[in-house]
């Protein structure tokens, strides 16, 4: 955005290298009085060289914000840039102001004004919109009140606002919608799409689909895995040569316009089977920290200054092995990378150390195996020893693993198991500090006298001695389980341990994040119906409900289908602040229409970040979004609640569709984890896709991959953030 004498410039830009497109949109005050800038810190220059050199501007001095004051009669216009998105702010001090007001945007071929109110400029080179402006009068007191503010056409290329009489000073809000789109994909498929109801029964649901983050320069990061031959690799990246199936991870610009680098990572002997599951950007370094699983005896394992502590996977082992793998921020070459025989990761956190790598901890579950590698580690590195929580694994399946690594890969600082008599299967970490707080499912029995030793689900019973025993067992519930350790991999405290559960179906928590209190957030999906207490009864380990809470967004369940929920749990681990349902609203009957919250960020406001799918036209959704109000068959959504759990801020749907009904698993969309940029103006979704009409956006920009490659692909979508 450049200001100008009577206005500013919009500058979108489409491609990159020999292929970038510019286009100036001009926006033109009609009889403004002489610009007068008021002056800002200066935070640097800007060089524009595109096109004709006769043209080009270099030295253009760069600020975050400016305001040009009294830029026509009682108002003044502020120009600001979050996240690299520009916008602007008109504060006008009466009435008269508003109905005066006339903008004439240059470049534009006509103007619209669409069914959610926002303004469409149709260009050249795409369109360029603004969604509907949020106005608002600020008291005295710091309080502020909503004025309903809309466009209005004014002919040609000219258009202005809307606005009932106000008192006191009118801040009008329109904000420009960069909303960008990509693919991911090849011809042979990527993502495990949930057919029939991976997503939506919590008993399906054992590694996770994939994984996003953003760097400290707006560079968006997503893992996973891909069958295809034809998957997008870049030049110069650390391994653009398939095997059987592969990790990959991928790096697009913040406007998802190209490929920074795209990676496969993985082996070739043995099964030859990699899928990364979890991923991290340590925001100091820009190192690349990725988890998954492998069953490659030459999966690469190395270290940044020594030797590994760990070893190449053996052919003789009949285990998968969990990899924890550090890449660098060009995503050229492995930095260290270690397995873990008897694991699978899912989720990865990281903990900047200063001077040195970074810390880092991951979550999933483990067999026997992994027995060892928690042995030698407590023994190594503790004199005396410190034991952590559980060095053995409890039989009957799968335990939760935890661990954390240190030294670039040279030294394995603590490990260790949760887990009772059954499966419990890890899924998310979230940080507190330097404590890991951990997330899932657990399908293993209480121990008598202590409800929280390791989980508490609502049922109580012996393990399966035979198949018929073994079905019966089968149909009982999981429960959802978060726990708090401490950096030695001891439990902490008991920490909401079995809290979500309830004994009419399923239930898991299926990612976490951390709120600025040091509270944490935790999304998933049950089929259990509420108690509103927000909390367990220590006495009484077989509460019959779920424990949403009486005040929040929607503590009822109104089907009997598995339904969303979300959760903030107080710092101490002790209760809930909050927890609600996330759910299509009570008009809804069908028992098939699902809803599952799969992944959760927190904005800087503390604000919650949803994103997950539905199978409902029900879903409370508050603008159209990419993909229309109406969900067709399975449609990922974003959704915003407010950080005191019992307001829907913005809701909107993003997916394709086919042409006509019947709508088919050719119509489903997911979305599997969410990101936020480093200014918090922007959320960025991961999900799938299992058809090739996703709504991606007309240039400027061009999406990095605007096709599909086939079968089922990943996608990637930008929503911007009020």
């Amino acid at each position: 955005m450049v200001s100008t004498d009577d206005g500013f410039l919009v500058i979108p830009i489409s491609g990159h290298g020999p292929t970038l497109r510019a286009q100036v949109v001009a926006f033109h005050l009609e009889t403004p009085r002489p610009a007068a800038w008021a002056p800002a810190e200066q935070k640097g220059l800007f060089h524009f060289l595109i096109g004709d050199p006769t043209g080009w501007r270099p030295r253009v001095p760069a600020y975050d914000h400016l305001t040009w004051q009294d830029a026509c009669p009682g108002l003044d216009v502020r120009l600001t840039c979050e996240g690299g998105a520009p916008r602007y702010d008109l504060l006008v001090d009466h009435p008269a102001a508003v109905n005066d007001l006339c903008i004439r945007v240059e470049g534009a071929d006509a103007l619209e004004i669409g069914p959610e109110g926002e303004l469409v400029a149709h260009l050249s080179e795409g369109m360029l919109m603004q969604t509907r402006p949020v106005a608002y009068v600020s008291g005295e007191d710091g309080t502020t009140e909503e004025v309903p503010v809309s466009f209005r056409l004014l002919g040609g290329d000219r258009y202005g606002f809307e606005a009932p009489p106000f008192a006191g000073r009118l801040t009008i809000d329109p904000t420009f919608s960069f909303k960008y789109a990509s693919y991911l994909g090849g011809m042979y498929g990527e993502a495990p799409l949930g057919f029939p109801g991976i997503w939506t029964d919590p008993s399906n649901f054992d590694q996770r689909p994939g994984a996003i983050d953003v760097d400290s320069v707006n560079t968006v990061l997503v893992c996973g895995a891909t069958y295809s031959t034809d998957f997008p690799t870049t030049a110069g990246a650390y391994d653009i040569t398939l095997n059987v199936s592969d990790a990959v991870v991928t790096a697009f610009s913040g406007r998802l316009s190209n490929f920074e680098f795209s990676t496969f990572l993985g082996g070739s002997t043995g099964y030859g089977c990699d899928q990364a599951h979890g991923l991290k950007v340590n925001q100091e370094s820009g190192t690349i920290y990725v988890v998954g699983w492998t069953d490659s005896w030459d999966f690469p394992v190395m270290s940044q200054f020594g030797s590994p502590y760990s070893t190449q996977p053996s052919p003789s082992s009949q285990y998968r092995y969990g990899f924890i793998t550090a890449i660098d921020s060009r995503g050229a070459n492995l930095l260290h990378s270690n397995v873990h025989e008897g694991a699978v990761w899912n989720d990865v956190a990281v903990l900047p150390i200063s001077g040195e790598p970074a810390a880092v901890y991951a979550v999933g579950y483990a067999e026997a195996p992994f027995e060892s590698t928690i042995t030698s580690t407590w023994n190594y590195n503790h004199i005396p020893p410190i034991p952590p929580y559980q060095a053995t694994h409890n039989g009957g399946g799968f335990d939760f693993a935890v661990l954390r690594e240190q030294a670039g890969g040279t030294l394995l600082k603590a490990a260790t198991f949760i887990g009772g008599d059954c499966e419990d299967q890890g899924l998310a970490i979230t940080l507190v500090g330097d404590e890991p707080v951990v997330g899932g499912k657990t399908h293993s029995t209480p121990i008598p006298g202590n409800i929280y030793y390791p989980f508490a689900p609502n049922d109580a019973f012996e393990p399966p001695e035979s198949w018929s025993e073994w079905w019966a067992f089968a149909q009982q519930p999981w429960d959802g389980a978060v726990t708090r350790l401490n950096a030695d991999m001891q439990m902490k405290v008991p920490m909401y341990s079995g809290a979500f559960s309830g004994s009419w179906g399923h239930s898991a928590v299926l990612d976490l994040a951390t709120a600025s209190d040091g509270s944490v957030i935790a999304v998933g999906c049950t089929k259990s119906v509420q108690i509103y207490n927000g909390m367990l009864d220590p006495n009484n380990p077989n509460n019959s409900g779920f424990p949403t809470t009486a005040n929040s967004f929607q503590p009822t369940k109104w089907n009997g289908t598995y339904v969303g929920f979300v959760a903030k749990i107080e710092p101490q681990g002790q209760f809930l602040d909050w927890c609600t349902y996330l759910q299509p609203v009570p008009e809804s009957t069908s028992a098939w229409e699902s809803v599952s919250a799969i992944g959760v960020a927190v904005l800087p406001n503390d604000n919650v970040v949803v994103t997950g799918m539905s199978e409902s036209q029900n879903f409370p959704v508050t603008v159209t979004g990419f993909g229309g109000g109406v969900p067709i068959y399975r449609d990922a959504f974003l959704a915003v609640l407010k950080n005191t759990g019992d307001q829907l801020l913005e809701s909107q749907f993003f997916g394709g569709s086919s042409s006509s009904p019947p709508y088919t698993n050719q119509d489903q969309d997911e979305g599997y984890a969410v990101a936020i940029s480093p200014s918090g103006a922007a959320a960025y979704v991961l999900g799938a896709t299992s058809g090739s009409s996703l709504p991606i956006p007309p240039p400027p920009p061009t999406a990095a991959q605007p096709i599909s490659g086939g079968n089922e692909d990943f996608f990637v979508a930008s929503f911007l953030m009020r």
